[in-house]
């Protein structure tokens, strides 16, 4: 049985695919099985990942579009490793990261959830997002982090493309929910750092290609089912990290219907938002007129593409 189990969920990456399997193969730690499942895609995705020859390879195919969600649980149902990651088809892994996975799992055998830091390449720039980790958490430490919801506040402290679970984990938290189509992360994060401990290597072990604006656009946020947010609220109550990283989505989800002046919806989720925990910057963004904040927006953009990540908080 191979101690991890990849698996790489694709989707019309015929441009990325052999990027990313290839930074699979190159990895200083080779026992591990590289699950790729097809979700029909409809461009030289699959024939591109078939000319990559390495036993180690298992391509799976659905006989539907069932999207992003559908993909990493197929995964999981076939996966044999005691551990289990997962590689967005256009991302790509730097040579040790499967080892760092492997160091934090023995090093720390009371955690289930392992994750390491990620740089974002933005045309051809390279940032590594901020993170609001503790003080003495320093670059290149292997470390137990105590509240997953605090640490991700500004930044996601980990991505889909950087975390791995054990096996015991993924059976107690059950698939990703495949009723959600924006938020499928958020909600998986919630309930597997709800249960279980996370170990982190504080280097980045992966790189995250960002499309420019780094943001939802119309076509990917309209009419799609997102989160329920609600339904861990009372868990909230009695848990201030979570309670603040709730209210940290709410307001990003907000800023996107505002951005899409869909005024209905950026109403929705802004009355659920607790303005005290929020910056004097977001607080700017909700509140000013449209005008001002799609002027701050393509300053953002601007700003962006010459490699200079600005945030709101």
């Amino acid at each position: 049985m191979p101690r991890f189990s990849v698996v790489i969920p694709m989707y019309n990456k015929a441009d990325y695919i052999q990027r990313s399997v290839h930074s699979v193969l190159q990895q200083t730690l080779v026992d591990f099985e590289l699950l790729i499942v097809n979700d029909c895609s409809t461009d030289k995705s699959l024939s591109r990942a078939e000319k990559i020859e390495d036993s180690r390879i298992t391509i799976l195919q659905h006989e539907v579009n069932k999207g992003l969600s559908a993909s990493r649980n197929t995964g999981i149902s076939n996966a044999k490793g005691d551990i289990i990651t997962f590689l967005d088809a256009d991302d790509e892994w730097k040579p040790n990261f499967l080892a760092a996975i492997d160091t934090l799992a023995r090093k720390f055998p009371d955690c289930d959830i392992y994750g390491t830091d990620y740089e974002e390449k933005i045309n051809n720039h390279t940032v590594i997002p901020v993170k609001n980790l503790p003080k003495a958490v320093r670059p290149n430490q292997y470390v137990k982090i105590e509240d997953f919801f605090t640490a991700s506040l500004f930044n996601p402290i980990y991505c889909y493309s950087c975390v791995a679970f054990s096996r015991k984990a993924l059976n107690k938290i059950g698939n990703f929910n495949t009723a959600v189509d924006i938020g499928e992360d958020l909600d998986f994060n919630i309930r597997a750092n709800s249960q279980f401990k996370l170990a982190y290597y504080y280097k980045a072990c992966a790189i995250y290609y960002v499309d420019i604006p780094n943001q939802m656009t119309n076509s990917t946020i309209r009419n799609k089912k997102l989160i329920d947010f609600k339904k861990f609220d009372r868990q909230a109550e009695s848990h201030p990290g979570l309670k603040k990283y709730l209210n940290a989505s709410r307001y990003y989800y907000a800023s996107q219907y505002k951005n899409q002046r869909n005024k209905a919806l950026f109403k929705k989720f802004k009355q659920d938002i607790d303005f005290s925990a929020l910056s004097f910057k977001q607080k700017v963004l909700l509140e000013c007129p449209f005008w001002m904040y799609q002027g701050l927006k393509k300053l953002k953009a601007f700003l962006i593409k010459r490699g200079i990540k600005v945030t709101p908080f």
